[in-house]
Protein backbone atom coordinates (compact mmCIF):
# COMPACT_ATOMS: atom_id res chain seq x y z
CA UNK A 1 0.00 0.00 0.00
CA UNK A 2 1.60 3.34 -0.77
CA UNK A 3 1.76 5.91 1.95
CA UNK A 4 -0.37 8.17 -0.05
CA UNK A 5 -3.49 5.31 0.25
CA UNK A 6 -2.44 4.52 4.07
CA UNK A 7 -5.88 5.74 6.41
CA UNK A 8 -4.66 7.88 9.10
CA UNK A 9 -4.87 5.82 11.49
CA UNK A 10 -2.23 3.70 10.58
CA UNK A 11 0.09 6.50 10.45
CA UNK A 12 -1.03 7.53 14.01
CA UNK A 13 -0.83 4.36 15.11
CA UNK A 14 3.00 4.23 13.34
CA UNK A 15 3.50 7.50 15.36
CA UNK A 16 2.83 6.01 18.78
CA UNK A 17 4.92 2.86 18.14
CA UNK A 18 8.20 4.97 17.01
CA UNK A 19 7.52 7.41 20.33
CA UNK A 20 7.47 3.77 22.41
CA UNK A 21 10.63 3.06 20.96
CA UNK A 22 12.52 6.46 21.33
CA UNK A 23 11.33 6.75 25.05
CA UNK A 24 13.00 3.50 26.09
CA UNK A 25 15.37 5.05 27.90
CA UNK A 26 19.14 3.51 27.40
CA UNK A 27 20.52 1.47 30.32
CA UNK A 28 24.08 2.47 31.60
CA UNK A 29 27.26 0.00 30.79
CA UNK A 30 26.52 -0.92 34.44
CA UNK A 31 23.15 -2.09 33.73
CA UNK A 32 24.37 -4.93 31.60
CA UNK A 33 23.85 -7.60 34.26
CA UNK A 34 21.67 -10.29 33.45
CA UNK A 35 18.11 -10.35 33.86
CA UNK A 36 16.66 -12.85 36.65
CA UNK A 37 13.51 -14.50 36.31
CA UNK A 38 12.60 -16.87 38.65
CA UNK A 39 15.83 -19.75 38.48
CA UNK A 40 16.35 -18.32 34.94
CA UNK A 41 18.95 -15.37 34.43
CA UNK A 42 18.63 -14.03 30.88
CA UNK A 43 22.09 -12.36 29.92
CA UNK A 44 22.55 -9.16 27.61
CA UNK A 45 23.82 -9.99 23.98
CA UNK A 46 27.30 -8.76 23.94
CA UNK A 47 29.14 -9.93 20.07
CA UNK A 48 25.54 -10.21 18.34
CA UNK A 49 24.20 -6.45 18.53
CA UNK A 50 25.43 -3.27 18.36
CA UNK A 51 26.11 -1.43 21.39
CA UNK A 52 23.51 1.13 20.84
CA UNK A 53 20.74 -2.19 21.27
CA UNK A 54 22.81 -3.87 23.77
CA UNK A 55 21.69 -0.85 25.97
CA UNK A 56 17.74 -0.83 24.87
CA UNK A 57 17.77 -4.74 25.66
CA UNK A 58 19.21 -4.16 29.26
CA UNK A 59 16.66 -1.70 30.30
CA UNK A 60 14.70 -3.84 32.86
CA UNK A 61 11.53 -4.45 32.40
CA UNK A 62 9.17 -2.32 34.91
CA UNK A 63 7.16 -4.65 37.69
CA UNK A 64 4.20 -2.45 37.41
CA UNK A 65 3.32 -2.96 33.78
CA UNK A 66 3.22 -6.82 33.54
CA UNK A 67 3.82 -8.70 37.07
CA UNK A 68 5.20 -11.51 36.97
CA UNK A 69 2.43 -14.17 37.86
CA UNK A 70 3.88 -17.93 39.58
CA UNK A 71 0.32 -19.66 39.63
CA UNK A 72 -2.93 -20.26 37.58
CA UNK A 73 -5.21 -18.25 40.48
CA UNK A 74 -2.63 -15.17 40.38
CA UNK A 75 -3.21 -15.20 36.26
CA UNK A 76 -6.60 -15.46 36.58
CA UNK A 77 -6.94 -12.87 39.41
CA UNK A 78 -4.39 -10.58 37.25
CA UNK A 79 -6.62 -10.85 34.02
CA UNK A 80 -9.59 -10.21 36.08
CA UNK A 81 -8.66 -7.07 37.61
CA UNK A 82 -7.17 -5.45 34.11
CA UNK A 83 -10.70 -7.23 32.24
CA UNK A 84 -12.67 -4.63 33.90
CA UNK A 85 -11.10 -1.62 32.30
CA UNK A 86 -10.29 -2.93 28.96
CA UNK A 87 -14.01 -4.25 28.80
CA UNK A 88 -14.96 -0.23 29.29
CA UNK A 89 -12.88 0.82 26.24
CA UNK A 90 -14.55 -1.76 23.65
CA UNK A 91 -17.59 0.31 22.63
CA UNK A 92 -15.77 3.43 21.89
CA UNK A 93 -13.19 1.84 19.67
CA UNK A 94 -16.00 -0.08 17.97
CA UNK A 95 -17.53 3.14 17.47
CA UNK A 96 -14.32 4.71 16.13
CA UNK A 97 -13.23 2.08 14.13
CA UNK A 98 -17.49 2.24 12.85
CA UNK A 99 -17.27 -1.72 13.68
CA UNK A 100 -20.18 -4.04 15.13
CA UNK A 101 -19.15 -7.28 17.79
CA UNK A 102 -21.52 -10.49 17.82
CA UNK A 103 -21.05 -13.12 20.68
CA UNK A 104 -21.24 -16.51 19.58
CA UNK A 105 -20.51 -19.94 19.98
CA UNK A 106 -18.49 -22.20 17.32
CA UNK A 107 -18.73 -25.61 17.83
CA UNK A 108 -18.71 -25.05 21.92
CA UNK A 109 -15.87 -22.45 21.52
CA UNK A 110 -17.01 -18.62 22.71
CA UNK A 111 -16.03 -16.70 19.76
CA UNK A 112 -16.65 -12.61 19.39
CA UNK A 113 -17.54 -12.08 15.37
CA UNK A 114 -16.28 -8.27 14.59
CA UNK A 115 -17.68 -7.11 11.28
CA UNK A 116 -17.67 -3.84 9.49
CA UNK A 117 -20.87 -1.71 9.79
CA UNK A 118 -19.85 -0.96 5.45
CA UNK A 119 -17.90 -3.65 3.34
CA UNK A 120 -16.91 -2.48 0.15
CA UNK A 121 -18.43 -5.06 -2.48
CA UNK A 122 -14.64 -6.40 -3.64
CA UNK A 123 -14.63 -7.50 -0.39
CA UNK A 124 -17.74 -8.73 0.95
CA UNK A 125 -17.29 -12.29 -0.05
CA UNK A 126 -14.10 -12.31 1.77
CA UNK A 127 -13.23 -13.89 5.24
CA UNK A 128 -10.53 -13.18 7.56
CA UNK A 129 -10.13 -15.57 10.32
CA UNK A 130 -8.20 -15.09 13.49
CA UNK A 131 -7.50 -17.78 15.43
CA UNK A 132 -4.72 -17.95 18.45
CA UNK A 133 -4.09 -21.14 20.66
CA UNK A 134 -4.84 -21.96 23.32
Amino acid sequence: MKSANRPKRYTGFAAVIGLAILAVVPASSADLAPLAIGSRSLPVPTGEVSSEMREIIAVKPDPNLRPLVKTGQEARTLADSLAGAANKRIPGLLARLNLTMTAATIDGVRVHIITPKTIPAENQHRVLAGLLPG
